[in-house]
C-alpha cells in the first residue's frame, strides 16, 4: 500500500503530436501569424491513483502536507497561498470528514466550472478512463456539479455514477482516488481523446438535420467581459451573409449540441460559445474575432482538431490600458467582410463529410 498521497500510475496512452495546418488566416499581415502554433507535442497520459487523500472545493487532490500537483492543469503553478489556506480549513475540520471507503473517480480541477475546460479539457479526462475502466464513481465538487451544463453533458456516459461533495459543508477523504491526468496543456487538445469525446455527445444529443447549413454568431452581449463594443454595426455584415444570432448562454446542452451541429460557420469573438464548433460536421468553418496579441490560441488548435477552417479577425480594444484577455473588442466591418468572403472560399473547398 502507498504512503497517503502518494501515486501509482500507468500509461493509458503514449506520447503524441499534432501538427497545425493553418486553413484560413485573414485581418492583414499585422495580425502576427508567427505567434500561432505549428506543432504540439503532448505528454503521456497517465492514470494515477492516491491513496487516502481529501479533495478541496475546487478539486483539489490534498494529503497531510497540502495540495497536490496533480490537482492543476499541465504547466500550472499551484497558488501557495490557496494551500496554506485549504491545509488550514482541513487541520480544523479533519476529524468530521467523510471517509468514502473503495475507488473514486476525478477528472476536474480549478478551471472545470467553465464551459470550455468543461467540454475541452475536463470530459476529455473522462473519455481516457473510459478507454481502459468503462465504468466508475466520479466525484465533483458542488461548484462544479450546480452548472446545468455540467450535468446535462454527462447523461452521454451512463455508465460513470456522479457524487457531488461539498467539503465546505463536510470534507471528504477518499480511500482510493482515480486520476486520469490532464491529455494536454491547456489551450491544446488530445487528438484522440477530444473527438471522441465529440462524438459521443453528438451521437447522444445530435440530431438527424446535421449539416443543414446553418450560419450561427454566437453573441457575448451578456458576458462580463470580451464583448464586440460594435456589435450593432457589425449585425447588417453578419445578416448579409446568412447569419443568425445565438445566445448560448444559458441555452439547454442538448439544445447547443444539435444547434451546432446545423451549422457550417460559427462566429463570434474569442469565448466559451465557440467551443461548441466540436459539433458542427468536419469541414466547417470557425470565424473568431480576438485580440491579435490577446488570449490563448485554443479555438485555433480545436479547429484543427475538428478539421475545420479557421478565419482569425484581429479585432482593436476599446480601451488600450485593459488586459486583452479581458478587454472588449472593436471590429472593422470590412476585415469581418473579408474574413467572411475568405471563409465562404474555404466551404466551397471542402468536400463535406460526417464528423470524425
Amino acid at each position: 500500500m502507498n504512503a497517503p498521497g502518494e501515486p501509482q500510475d500507468t500509461v493509458i496512452c503514449e506520447s503524441y503530436s499534432v501538427d497545425f495546418a493553418r486553413s484560413v488566416f485573414v485581418g492583414g499581415a499585422e495580425t502576427g501569424l508567427a505567434d500561432f502554433p505549428t506543432r504540439y507535442d503532448g505528454p503521456p497520459v497517465r492514470l494515477q491513483r492516491f491513496d487516502k487523500v481529501w479533495l478541496g472545493k475546487r478539486s483539489e487532490i490534498i494529503d497531510g502536507h497540502g495540495i497536490l500537483p496533480a490537482s492543476y492543469p499541465l504547466g500550472e503553478v499551484p497558488d501557495r497561498r490557496d494551500a496554506a489556506r485549504i491545509a488550514r480549513a482541513l487541520t480544523r475540520t479533519r476529524q468530521d470528514a467523510v471517509t468514502l471507503q473503495g475507488e473514486r473517480l476525478l477528472v476536474s480541477d480549478w478551471w472545470s466550472a467553465n464551459y470550455y475546460h468543461w467540454m475541452c479539457d475536463t470530459l476529455p479526462r473522462l473519455e481516457a478512463w473510459c478507454s481502459v475502466r468503462q465504468a466508475g464513481d466520479l466525484m465533483l465538487p458542488a461548484m462544479v456539479h450546480n452548472l446545468a451544463f455540467v450535468r446535462e453533458s454527462l447523461a452521454a456516459w451512463p455508465d460513470i455514477a456522479v457524487q457531488r461533495y461539498d467539503p465546505e459543508i463536510r470534507p471528504v477523504r477518499v480511500e482510493v482516488l482515480n486520476v486520469p491526468a490532464h491529455v494536454a496543456h491547456n489551450g491544446f487538445h488530445h487528438p484522440v481523446f477530444a473527438p471522441r469525446t465529440f462524438a459521443r455527445l453528438r451521437n447522444h444529443f445530435g440530431s438527424e438535420q446535421e449539416g443543414r447549413g446553418r450560419r450561427l454568431y454566437v453573441t457575448r452581449r451578456h458576458a462580463r467581459m470580451r464583448r464586440l463594443a460594435n456589435e450593432d454595426t457589425l449585425a447588417t455584415v453578419l445578416t448579409g451573409h446568412g447569419f443568425e444570432t445565438v445566445d448560448f448562454d444559458g441555452m439547454p446542452f442538448a439544445d447547443q449540441v444539435r444547434m451546432a451541429g446545423e451549422a457550417e460557420i460559427i462566429a463570434g469573438a474569442h469565448g466559451a460559445g465557440l467551443a461548441n464548433m466540436a459539433f458542427m460536421p468536419a469541414g466547417g468553418a470557425v470565424l473568431e474575432m480576438r485580440h491579435a496579441a490577446g488570449p490563448s490560441n485554443c479555438f485555433f488548435t480545436l479547429s484543427t482538431i475538428c478539421g475545420h477552417g479557421h478565419c482569425f479577425v484581429a479585432a482593436e480594444p476599446p480601451d488600450a490600458s485593459a488586459h486583452l484577455h479581458a478587454a472588449d473588442l472593436i471590429v472593422s466591418p470590412d476585415r469581418l467582410a473579408a474574413a467572411l468572403d475568405a471563409a465562404e472560399q474555404w466551404l466551397a473547398s471542402q468536400e463535406k463529410g460526417p464528423a470524425a
